[in-house]
């Protein structure tokens, strides 16, 4: 672990400081680079990750153990800017700068309030002139912005009786299209079921209702036994023998769900994402995605084809 004063803030720089340290790929081929803060926040560190390169949660930095390389999680809810504010994967930590951006001496980070409180308050020795033009410069703006939010609510005011109308034909047209677009989803939720149902030989509620449908899919072992239906071997069966309780391995089950189903050759506008299912972010996306796969290997009228469905070259077998 080797202490630096700057991180890498893209991924060309990743790579070469990934070259430099010679880090090697987790087994899902994620770059094992890292740069972080250590937990003191007293220094930066670069070194080579001797783990898997996961998904971590939004709202939270990483930080590093300096003792033993443990990855850790700092809650960032309150910072100023730059905060994840998605689900991100441990080899993109080069995305949110303001993770990496500490105040070595307060020992923070800088996008904290509470940090740039302490620096402010570090100058209390300062002479009494310097405490006047902080309060004018404090003040100035604040009058600026009081100004500036008077004028907003009164445009606001001028143009709301004009607007009204138009908010009520907008939510009428919404509620009237998103009514006919649940029906449809439960109807499509329900057959996408049953073809899982099907596919794997297990009998389960099968309802089209939403509640249900994410309820059935969210922990990811569903999806990997039907992989597995497909394809034999795909998914190893020790990752969903056990079904999992915590977030982040029902996630890894649905990512390595959505690797082998990419296989199948569906276009990106039918794939779905891992936080479209799990965090119930767009179930109608999961219900096209599951339907289209269902039609790739004609789940409603099976033929030999089905049995070639995922067959692997030799460089997808490695990526897998």
């Amino acid at each position: 672990m080797l202490p630096v004063t700057a991180c890498p803030n893209t991924l060309k720089e990743v790579e070469e400081a990934s070259k430099r340290l010679n880090c090697g790929k987790d087994q899902f081929q994620k770059n094992q680079y890292m740069c972080l803060p250590n937990v003191e926040k007293t220094s930066l560190n670069e070194f080579c990750y001797n783990g898997v390169m996961g998904i971590q949660e939004k709202g939270y930095c990483l930080e590093v153990n300096s003792k033993n390389e443990t990855l850790l999680l700092q809650s960032c809810t309150d910072f100023t800017h730059g905060c994840p504010k998605r689900h991100f994967w441990s080899y993109e930590f080069f995305k949110y700068p303001a993770c990496q951006n500490i105040n070595t001496q307060q020992q923070c980070f800088i996008a904290q309030p509470s940090c740039q409180q302490k620096g402010i308050n570090s100058g209390n020795d300062a002479p009494r002139d310097n405490t006047i033009v902080i309060v004018l410069a404090t003040a100035i703006p604040i009058v600026l912005i009081v100004v500036l939010v008077v004028l907003v609510v009164i445009l606001k005011n001028k143009r709301k009786k004009e607007r009204r109308d138009g908010w009520r034909r907008v939510a009428l047209k919404e509620k009237s299209n998103s009514t006919i677009r649940g029906k449809d989803d439960q109807v499509e939720a329900q057959k996408a079921l049953t073809f899982i149902s099907q596919k794997i030989g297990e009998s389960f509620n099968t309802s089209g209702d939403m509640d249900n449908f994410h309820n059935q899919l969210k922990d990811g072992v569903k999806l990997c036994k039907l992989v597995n239906a497909l394809k034999p071997g795909a998914v190893p069966e020790k990752m969903y023998a056990n079904p999992p309780t915590m977030s982040i391995r029902q996630m890894k089950l649905i990512d390595k769900a959505l690797e082998n189903i990419k296989l199948l050759g569906l276009p990106d506008h039918e794939m779905f994402t891992t936080v479209d299912l799990y965090k119930a972010q767009n179930l109608h996306q999961v219900v096209i995605s599951l339907n289209a796969v269902a039609g790739k290997v004609k789940a409603y009228g099976p033929t030999a084809a089905e049995t070639s469905m995922f067959e692997f070259t030799e460089e997808q077998r490695k990526e897998g």
